[in-house]
């Protein structure tokens, strides 16, 4: 009968399959099919979505022959229903039943990752742990000894974040040279991370790069480089991490971030020859974009001008207004040419560039207005004192950014030229409010 009812289950009969089981059970309670039919009847129902009766079949099966084959099998079954009507403390006790019931390898590794679950939900990673010791020989979660990292590992995959970093100091307590100590440090500094604790991150990421761990070295040091630019603004640890981050990089694209990382940090830093070294990396970078390639020599100029070397500054600059770059990068990279033609004193130069700067930067008034006093200053030196009045008069009145520091300047530069002290600059009037509208690109 037991393999007629197989049949069937073949045959995709679920009724004559359970009713076959069923007679087995009733009409041979003595037969050597009993405890498959209780078992197989069991899986049934749970394969028809039944769980309240393959509850009754697979306990019938456990409270009966204690020494079937099934036993520990069942119990496994009767932990997991447990677990999805919400009954922890049910499913606990099937699963330690199945550990006391002599279960095969892969059986005490269902059960042991079974109560992981169950023990990382209750926080209650002592017992989990004295389990281990006193079950060795699973292979699913790991040695005794690695209990504890275990379910910090899972409290982590879940997002329990804070509870991640609880378990990983236990066990880095415990086992500070365990076999999961560098992966440890690595998953307490990314959950600190996710937490915001970028000062406590970056003290495991700085552990995990002492360590031997190939798996972990190079996300620590993309990390531990970005916290130091972006957070510490510690720019001379950012540029060494970046380095290393660029050093154990696998692929192309993880090594151009890195150097763009490195680059920004170097100028921070003012380390002028690792800000021309890694500009001329990304230029040549064969993943690098127009726009990429664009802001790195962005900050070649911007070192470039710092030291004064207005002609290797020159052409990098007028590259990133040849490029597809943000408007912020554009209109700075645009005053900062009209600054060189200035300080080179090629003045009717810097008039033209003025205009075609502001026509490229319409959307960034604070350049705008920045090189309209530029211009003023340039039309001072060609003793076109008008000219420079009306620069500056349109940028007093109609400058409506942000920064207090424009029109202060201006207004300064504005009494000097007037031989007036303090005196608030006159209402300008319509010619010259037509030429700060053009020069604003409207």
């Amino acid at each position: 009968m037991f393999q007629i009812a197989l049949i069937q289950g073949l045959n995709r009969d679920v009724t004559g399959k359970i009713g076959t089981l069923q007679d087995l059970i009733d009409g041979y309670p003595s037969s050597i099919y009993v405890d498959d039919a209780w078992y197989e009847l069991g899986n049934t129902y749970m394969t028809a979505g039944n769980q309240g009766k393959a509850l009754e079949a697979y306990t019938e099966l456990v409270n009966g022959n204690k020494k079937s084959d099934y036993l520990v099998s069942a119990l496994l079954q009767l932990g997991l229903i447990s677990e999805n009507k919400g009954s922890n403390k049910t499913a606990e006790e099937y699963y330690l039943r199945a550990l006391k019931s002599n279960p095969a390898p892969e059986e005490k590794d269902i059960a042991f990752d079974a109560l992981l679950t169950i023990y990382t939900n209750e926080n209650e990673m002592d017992k989990y742990v004295k389990l281990k010791e006193q079950y060795s020989g699973g292979t699913g979660s790991g040695s005794p000894e690695e209990g504890y990292y275990t379910i910090a590992e899972t409290q982590f995959n879940n997002g329990k974040f804070d509870k991640a970093i609880e378990g990983f100091n236990r066990y880095l307590r415990e086992k500070p040279k365990g076999a999961n100590a560098s992966n440890a440090y690595f998953l307490r500094g990314e959950s600190y991370f996710e937490l915001k604790k970028y000062a406590e991150s970056l003290k495991d990421y700085e552990v995990v790069l002492t360590k031997d761990d190939a798996r972990n070295y190079a996300k620590a040091a993309e990390k531990a480089a970005r916290i130091c630019a972006e957070y510490e603004t510690d720019f001379e640890k950012a540029l060494e991490y970046a380095q290393k981050w660029e050093e154990s990089s696998k692929t192309e694209k993880s090594r151009l971030s890195a150097q763009k990382v490195a680059l920004m940090a170097a100028y921070e830093a003012k380390k002028a020859s690792a800000v021309a070294d890694y500009a001329r990396k990304i230029n040549a970078s064969a993943v690098s974009t127009e726009s990429e390639q664009a802001e790195a020599n962005y900050y070649g100029g911007k070192m470039a001008y710092e030291k004064g070397e207005y002609n290797r500054a020159l052409p990098q600059f007028k590259s990133v207004t040849e490029a597809d770059v943000t408007i912020d990068l554009l209109a700075e990279s645009y005053h900062l040419i009209c600054q060189i033609l200035y300080k080179q004193k090629k003045y009717q130069e810097v008039t033209e560039m003025v205009e075609e700067a502001n026509q490229a930067s319409s959307n960034s008034n604070d350049w705008i207005a920045r090189n309209l006093i530029l211009l003023a200053d340039t039309y001072v030196a060609l003793e076109e004192k008008a000219e420079a009045v009306a620069a500056l008069e349109s940028v007093i009145q109609f400058y409506e950014g942000d920064n207090p520091e424009i029109k202060r300047l201006a207004q300064e530069k504005l009494d000097k030229i007037q031989g007036k002290s303090g005196r608030p600059a006159n209402k300008t009037d319509n010619k010259n409010k037509n030429r700060l509208e053009l020069d604003e690109g409207n």
